[in-house]
């Protein structure tokens, strides 16, 4: 009897995790849902095929070899490298794609993951001309410079020194790279690389997409939810229109987040989506 106790008993928690999972796997739209599946997919062949590090990721020497600028970070070292960038990357870039759509935080995440790893290569390349020591020549690999990115926008410098101390092993080049691209996008220098309302919604309508546009996880592109009337950003955001500022739109979101989060939250402790991580 005891032994079919425990048995039942197992077999419940057991389908309650697969329950929860499949829940937690529908709720992630379609760009973060391809992010993740190549992520673990990459990590997979890698283990089989054992990559050597140095092929894929950026390092200070060869710079002209652009394609590590998105190999780099896809790539991770081990299972708790990737385990813990999918916790930090999966709940934000959830956030984030719900509000801009599927279509336009493709193009951003593109965008996020080439400057990042771009301001790493200038960085690096910056300290080895200065002094070739150890940390020029390291080896930054994973998406924790694109995660940094996405928490810089909503929490600035708040968790670079934390996770510094927390992993010395970590790569301080990749994270400041993210911090750094973080802050061009603030100050919209990349506004006139984005694309209109227009351009945008009519990727979105076109046939050959429709299979995927259809699907329950992607998210329509839908311009009104970039807009906000805070006052904040006014300084920001005067002169621009539906055909550019959506890094000043989008930051906007994050802003009106954190308000509404300190509207609810009477604490003196720091407010905002940054604290999940």
């Amino acid at each position: 009897m005891s032994d079919n106790s425990n048995t039942t008993s197992t077999t419940s928690t057991t389908s309650r995790i697969v329950e929860s999972f499949q829940s937690w796997i529908k709720n992630i739209p379609f760009i973060t849902r391809i992010i993740l599946y190549t992520c673990v997919t990459l990590f997979l062949l890698d283990s089989v095929l054992s990559f050597f590090p140095t092929v894929l990721c950026y390092l200070s020497f060869n710079i002209y070899e652009s394609w590590r600028l998105i190999t780099s970070t896809l790539f991770h070292i081990n299972l708790l490298h990737l385990l813990f960038n999918m916790m930090a990357f999966i709940p934000f870039s959830t956030l984030l794609e719900n509000s801009c759509g599927s279509v336009l935080y493709g193009y951003l995440m593109l965008v996020f993951m080439i400057t990042s790893s771009l301001m790493a290569v200038i960085i690096s390349n910056t300290i080895y001309w200065i002094d070739p020591t150890a940390i020029s020549y390291s080896c930054t690999i994973g998406l924790s410079g694109v995660v940094f990115l996405l928490v810089t926008v909503n929490c600035h410098w708040v968790t670079t020194p934390r996770s510094f101390i927390l992993f010395p092993q970590s790569s301080f080049i990749g994270h400041l790279g993210g911090i750094v691209a973080a802050y061009i996008y603030l100050y919209r220098y990349l506004d006139i690389i984005m694309p209109s309302d227009h351009l945008i919604i009519s990727i979105q309508s076109s046939n050959h997409l429709q299979s995927i546009v259809n699907l329950n996880y992607f998210i329509s592109f839908n311009p009104l939810n970039l807009h906000f009337n805070n006052n904040s950003n006014q300084n920001l955001d005067n002169g621009t229109n539906n055909n550019n500022g959506y890094f000043s739109r989008i930051s906007s979101y994050f802003q009106q987040q954190q308000q509404n989060n300190n509207n609810n939250n009477n604490s003196t402790t720091f407010n905002g989506q940054g604290r999940k991580y």
